[in-house]
């Protein structure tokens, strides 16, 4: 959401259980929260107070608290497997633990099919407010829907994760790693946004050691901080290392 919309939060009181449908009913307001439906209107003024009214009555319905998407997500993937270590400095180096410092995940522009509807989306032809792009985002609501429950399945969910160590990207809500590239394995990141990824907002990140890509990571969402805190990390990696085989 927008940063005019305030944040939501429902409280319930100590013990008190949610309805049997209510973490059905949340699972609905994060997926309407993120929905490119209820992004389009927020850019108005009745948009961002229609948005608004459902998302309180969602969270109401669901009785306990809406902390954002991410923050769900986050606990579905560890849930039932050992907490991983946080990236301090001067606490995890690479030599003795392997520590997570960020994690990112694919927008529907990651997919063809989503890149289509974002071109769809993008054409302005029409009358007034009514265009072409808006009559499709409207019509196409339901395969949008669609498109994202199945990148949301259990089996099916992707994260991208930054580690003192490498670049994952690992599938599944108990996660097991697909592929990755060690932090030394590249001295270059080029950001690609195909036609379509921009209505999201999203782009591919491309991992290159000279002429050679060694990982990419397909629609990344807001892709650019990413990219800079992964060269930041690769820079203190390299710099380290050398300054290791230099003392030795």
């Amino acid at each position: 959401m927008t940063a005019n919309c305030q944040k939501i939060k429902v409280l319930r009181p100590v013990g008190a259980q949610p309805s049997p449908n209510g973490f059905f009913i949340v699972f609905l307001f994060f997926l309407f929260r993120v929905s490119p439906f209820a992004l389009q209107l927020s850019r108005y003024d009745f948009g961002r107070s229609l948005v608004g009214i459902l998302a309180s009555l969602l969270a109401e319905r669901a009785g306990f608290l809406a902390e954002g998407f991410e923050a769900f997500m986050t606990t579905q993937s560890t849930a039932g497997s050992a907490p991983r270590a946080s990236a301090i400095a001067g606490v995890f180096p690479p030599t003795i633990s392997e520590a997570t410092i960020m994690t990112v995940w694919p927008s529907v522009g990651a997919t063809s099919l989503g890149q289509w509807l974002g071109r769809l989306f993008r054409i302005r032809s029409g009358c007034g407010p009514i265009t072409v792009g808006r009559l499709a985002l409207l019509a196409s609501m339901p395969l949008g829907l669609m498109l994202y429950l199945s990148m949301r399945l259990p089996w099916a969910i992707r994260r991208y994760r930054l580690t003192n160590r490498r670049v994952l990207i690992e599938r599944g809500i108990n996660p097991r790693v697909e592929q990755y590239v060690d932090l030394d394995r590249f001295d270059a990141i080029d950001l690609v946004v195909n036609p379509g990824q921009e209505w999201y907002a999203s782009g591919d990140l491309v991992f290159r050691r000279g002429p050679i890509e060694t990982l990419r990571l397909p629609g990344v969402s807001r892709p650019e901080s990413f990219r800079q805190t992964c060269l930041k990390v690769r820079q203190s990696y390299v710099g380290v290392a050398a300054a290791q085989a230099h003392l030795a």
